[in-house]
């Protein structure tokens, strides 16, 4: 019984060994594949790769081997209730990567700003603006239209198409007050094309009456005025377009041309700058600023600002005219009897670069030169007074009495008040005793009274 107790005893310690070894071999495992878990998921490749990277388990250690024991069945039975349950094992969780889905690009009018968002405690988030990128004020105004009004106003259309405007009047200003502002344009229009500035006028008022923030009708209605050439008027619908729309370029063209008129060369200088903070540097703006310094006597401006839109506007043959008139004042005309020579032969159709070059000649009573150029710009301008003008004093100058005395009748026929100069001509044939060209020069005179 001893002997067999030893045994027992003996078995039972080799049992638990073995056991734990087994136990231990598992729990290495674990560890290793924990750890390779944790390396995994500190890889910067898996939030780089589009893939997942797969987490591949640890091999499980090999038990130690044990010897192989042949036993009693009560002596396996004792050992099975003495063995310790080995312990569970802990669930390894694999990491979950979600792939970000495609985001699909959505404009600014898709968005829908009134949705509620449904997300409990979100941070709130900037919404878009639906403000157009120009900026520019618009006025919408809900019009409610009479199908057969508007019938009406499609049939003036047509006429319209037709040149009928008399029709178009006709057919329309019975329904003035129930016309839609298309019907209200289409009558504007109508009155222009007739020559009935009266319509035109009555017309526009109404259209503002409608909608007082209409600020293109407002501009048109300065346009009419300018027309009329009531530049009151005029100046006070293209400030008031202005102060409805401040980046509508037509009312402050409009305006600064109204204001060139008027020769109120500050003023239109003042909207010209101005224009160019809000449009940019055109061409066109430089070469007016180049015209009202020019016609302001600022000579070292006008001569600045001439260059400079000789530069961005080299086939504006003005700026070359204007600039040589200033340098002319200040140099003495040397300079600008050059610039004035290449722009001649580079802008043949132009009457005033003609006429500029032929007055710097005149001026030095170079005749003949004159002359030429007198001649070329009147064909370039054929009802230009000072071109026929220049050309019937330098060819009297070179004694071409029959052609002077022809263009001093086209000049008078043009503008009757363009006699100085022809009176001029008879006082030197009178002291020159040339009785008959003197005779012929006069009865030329009595025409143009």
């Amino acid at each position: 019984m001893k002997w067999t107790a030893s045994v027992v005893t003996v078995i039972s310690i080799v049992s638990i060994a073995a056991l734990t070894s087994v136990a231990k071999g598992e729990s290495r495992a674990l560890v290793s594949q924990n750890e390779a878990l944790d390396d995994e998921l500190d890889s910067p490749s898996l939030f780089l790769s589009p893939k997942a990277t797969k987490v591949k388990p640890a091999a499980k250690a090999a038990p130690e081997p044990m010897e192989e024991l042949v036993a009693a069945p009560d002596i396996v039975a004792e050992t099975k209730k003495s063995t310790p349950k080995p312990t569970a094992k802990k669930a390894v969780v694999k990491p979950t990567v979600v792939r970000a889905k495609p985001v699909k690009q959505v404009s600014i009018d898709e968005i829908d700003l009134d949705e509620e968002d449904e997300t409990p405690a979100k941070r709130p988030v900037k919404r878009p603006s639906r403000k157009p990128a120009a900026e520019v004020p618009t006025t919408v105004v809900i019009e409610k239209r009479d199908p057969k009004i508007e019938a009406k106003i499609d049939e003036a259309l047509v006429l319209e198409g037709k040149k009928e405007y008399r029709k178009v009047i006709d057919l329309l200003q019975p329904f003035a007050d129930q016309l839609s502002r298309r019907g209200l344009m289409t009558l504007a229009r109508a009155g222009k094309g007739a020559g009935d500035t009266a319509i035109e006028i009555k017309t526009l008022q109404l259209g503002l009456a409608k909608n007082p923030n209409d600020y293109v009708t407002q501009t048109q209605l300065g346009e009419v005025f300018s027309r009329l050439k009531r530049p009151s008027d005029a100046i006070a619908a293209f400030q008031a377009a202005i102060a409805l729309n401040k980046r509508f370029e037509p009312a402050y063209e409009g305006l600064w041309t109204e204001l060139e008129k008027g020769r109120e060369y500050y003023e239109a200088r003042s909207v010209l700058s101005d224009m160019m903070q809000l449009f940019g540097n055109k061409p066109k703006f430089y070469s007016a600023l180049c015209r009202l310094f020019s016609f302001d006597d600022y000579l070292e401006k006008a001569t600045e600002m001439c260059q400079a839109a000789i530069e961005k506007d080299p086939k504006h043959a003005d700026n070359y005219v204007h600039l040589a008139v200033s340098l002319r004042d200040q140099e003495g005309g040397a300079e600008a009897q050059k610039v004035l020579a290449r722009a001649a032969k580079r802008f043949p159709a132009s009457e005033s670069v003609q006429t500029t070059t032929g007055s710097i000649y005149l001026d030095k009573k170079d005749y003949a030169v004159a002359y030429r150029y007198y001649k070329q710009a009147t064909k370039a301008d054929p009802k230009s007074t000072r071109a026929w003008q220049g050309l019937a004093n330098t060819a009297f100058e070179l004694q071409k009495n029959d052609e002077a005395l022809e263009a001093f009748g086209k000049a008078c026929a043009i503008d009757r008040k363009m006699t100085k100069d022809l009176r001029i001509a008879i006082s030197k044939l009178r002291s020159r005793k040339d009785t008959q060209w003197e005779s012929q020069y006069e009865a030329r005179l009595l025409k143009c009274d």
